[in-house]
């Protein structure tokens, strides 16, 4: 008899978040939100300050901070997974907010 392993398919963005278009805190792991939004989104906007532009939150970058606002539960960051995503879309959305802001800004002279 000879044993085969089946290769797991491979589930889409969209299956991996249950069918929604996108994250929402609601999907971190139970009681992790309110630190993330007043800690970890925070320190993020901070470190991407000192990124190049064209450059966003590496995973190891997302992990160190994760690892720095909750010690005790070692969660483990992933390419794509709830952490990765969430952090970058906070990040990108407080930088097109202040960009909009400089654009008002000039636009008024």
């Amino acid at each position: 008899m000879k044993i085969t392993k089946v290769p797991q398919p491979l589930l889409s963005k969209k299956q991996q978040r249950n069918g929604k278009n996108k994250w929402a805190t609601s999907d971190l792991p139970p009681g992790t939100a309110p630190k993330f939004s007043s800690d970890v989104v925070p320190l993020m906007r901070e470190m991407a300050g000192t990124l190049d532009p064209w450059d966003s939150p590496t995973t190891s970058d997302i992990q160190s901070v994760i690892d720095r606002v909750y010690p005790e539960q070692r969660f483990v960051v992933k390419e794509g997974d709830v952490w990765c995503d969430l952090v970058r879309y906070n990040v990108y959305l407080y930088a097109y907010i202040w960009l909009s802001h400089y654009i008002d800004f000039l636009s008024s002279y």
